[in-house]
């Protein structure tokens, strides 16, 4: 059930869905590209408590104990959590685990205005 590996084709559909900005979106994949560990590390602490039975999950929390635990300190030294892609997380994860939808409260993504240059 764990080790989902990211396809980017069904999570850029998702994102540009639950309204998304293709700049986000883009940003986020950069971030991605460097750290994937950090959907690893999500997946695994999402999944852990949502088999403890954990109704209501809250990404930032998540991000709040990767970055406090010594292993992930250990075998990530220069690894930094970035809270701005905080909310791309809950929204891959129900993508690949459907039957924990609902569990993360998601906000309505406000749309950037992006500046013509």
């Amino acid at each position: 059930m764990r080790k989902q590996n990211v396809s980017l084709p069904k999570v850029i559909s998702v994102l540009i869905q639950n309204g998304h900005s293709q700049t986000a979106i883009e940003s986020f994949l950069n971030y991605h590209k460097g750290n994937k560990q950090t959907w690893v590390m999500f997946e695994d602490v999402a999944l852990d408590l949502c088999l403890q039975g954990k109704n209501r999950l809250n990404s930032k929390a998540i991000f709040e104990e990767l970055r406090k635990s010594p292993i992930v300190q250990s075998l990530y030294k220069d690894w930094k959590v970035n809270n701005t892609y905080s909310s791309f997380y809950p929204r891959i994860f129900e993508i690949y685990y459907p039957i924990f939808a609902g569990r993360f409260e998601m906000r309505t993504v406000q749309l950037e205005l992006v500046k013509e240059a």
